[in-house]
């Protein structure tokens, strides 16, 4: 083989490779065989969540929502008909609501993904693929799920004290993070809220996630005590409350 036939068979394999860069071989390539894993893991995930929890089955909804779109999407390339500035405006709108509203997603890489044209079926998959993500991403790092609720408990080994003695109650969630507690305040028995006007007191758990509330202020007889447990939880704080009444004699 000649210098020169080597350099003109190079040549056009680099080209031939090139032309095909962008190709996508659903039968045999590595990249299609990930990719099909990785579509497989989203919608377990997401069917798995869909049973357990309400924002579970609102991402399956809003999956299958996706998969119709995305299919209609492909159906019109395959029959070289373009995505209109509309439609294509249509699809990206509905989707960001939904991950602006949970607040996790990188809406930078988003935006910069809503300006890029749909060109190919394998841009759909893609775009498919990434939305997916940031569903399964939004459930994965939601500190309430697999529950839709959680509450708060109290404790005290004394119901009912005599007057002078110390009133002790412990307070903790049904669930905690010794990473990120949840914040407790003491407010006013009649304010139903959570302001800064209504705060009494702002307690600390300890390392377990436990609040010892102890205090000597109250009245003879019957003693309520109001006592608000606030979770961070992105986009929107969570705040649940927890009445305690006690008997001084």
């Amino acid at each position: 083989m000649t210098k020169f036939t080597s350099v003109f068979l190079i040549l056009t394999f680099t080209i031939s490779c090139a032309g095909n860069r962008t190709k996508f071989n659903y039968e045999t390539s590595i990249a299609s065989s990930v990719y099909e894993a990785q579509l497989k893991y989203l919608d377990n995930t997401l069917f798995n969540y869909s049973r357990i929890s309400e924002k579970g089955s609102y991402f399956w909804k809003e999956d299958s929502s996706l998969e119709i779109k995305t299919q209609l999407f492909k159906a019109r390339i395959s029959y070289n008909s373009k995505i209109s500035d509309s439609e294509k405006m249509a699809f990206f709108n509905h989707f960001e609501k939904i991950l602006l509203d949970h607040g996790l997603t990188d809406m930078t890489m988003f935006d910069k993904i809503k300006t890029l044209p749909i060109r190919t079926v394998s841009d759909v998959d893609l775009l498919r693929l990434f939305i997916k993500n940031n569903f399964v991403s939004i459930l994965l790092n939601n500190k309430l799920l697999p529950f839709d609720i959680w509450g708060t408990m109290a404790t005290s080994n004394c119901w009912t004290i005599g007057a002078g003695e110390e009133f002790q109650v412990e307070l903790a969630t049904t669930a905690s993070s010794s990473i990120q507690p949840n914040e407790w305040y003491l407010v006013k028995p009649n304010s139903g809220a959570l302001t800064k006007d209504n705060i009494i007191d702002t307690l600390h758990p300890d390392k377990f996630g436990v609040v010892n509330f102890k205090t000597k202020e109250y009245k003879k007889g019957k003693n309520r005590l109001v006592f608000i447990s606030k979770l961070n939880t992105p986009p929107h704080d969570r705040a649940v409350s927890r009445e305690v009444i006690f008997m001084v004699k």
